[in-house]
């Protein structure tokens, strides 16, 4: 699900409809690795194929996106939906090492990430009786944009980070495209 904010120019992406796209290849790469059985015990192995899916596949998503609006991943930090992979790995815990990957995001590729304790779906529909409970999190995306500052994300950083976690798709180009398209729409 998506939801445009017309009166910001804000689309927010609900980061569960990109991690639906890619749970199927993320469980058949962790059992034909023969992690699978271990996934209760978050191994470093572990870690890595979840932020390399992580990464990769919302980076890609944001680069299919056709839009003039900024773009937002937007996460629910306190549900996840009836996920295949919730039978391997209790919820709160799996949420919370997503949350921490979105964290690093955030901190790392210039992507807009706001986290947030209602799903979009129910964002939505308190934006549209316009509940007051809507705003905190409609001031936090407003902040996320103003706070925004494209020139804070360097590929070195990106290196960094992509060596000590054995990223390698995470080229120059590759960040480039994403600063590119980021800045287009700043």
């Amino acid at each position: 699900m998506s939801l445009n904010l017309t009166e910001y120019n804000v689309t927010l992406i609900d980061f569960q409809e990109i991690h639906r796209s890619y749970e199927k290849q993320l469980l058949d790469e962790l059992y034909n690795l023969q992690l699978i059985d271990n996934f209760p015990n978050i191994t470093s192995d572990i870690k890595k194929i979840l932020l390399h899916f992580t990464i990769k596949e919302t980076v890609d998503f944001f680069n299919t996106v056709k839009t003039n609006n900024k773009l937002i991943l937007y996460f629910n930090n306190t549900q996840f939906y009836d996920s295949e992979i919730l039978t391997y790995i209790d919820e709160p815990v799996y949420l919370k090492l997503i949350n921490g990957f979105l964290l690093k995001i955030r901190n790392m590729l210039p992507i807009k990430v706001v986290i947030s304790s209602k799903s979009l779906d129910f964002f939505s529909h308190l934006l549209t009786v316009d509940d007051g409970r809507a705003k905190g999190t409609l001031f936090r995306i407003i902040n996320t944009i103003s706070n925004f500052k494209i020139e804070n994300f360097t590929f070195a950083k990106v290196k960094k980070f992509a060596l000590k976690n054995e990223l390698t798709f995470l080229s120059g180009d590759y960040f480039n495209d994403l600063k590119t398209k980021q800045i287009t729409f700043k």
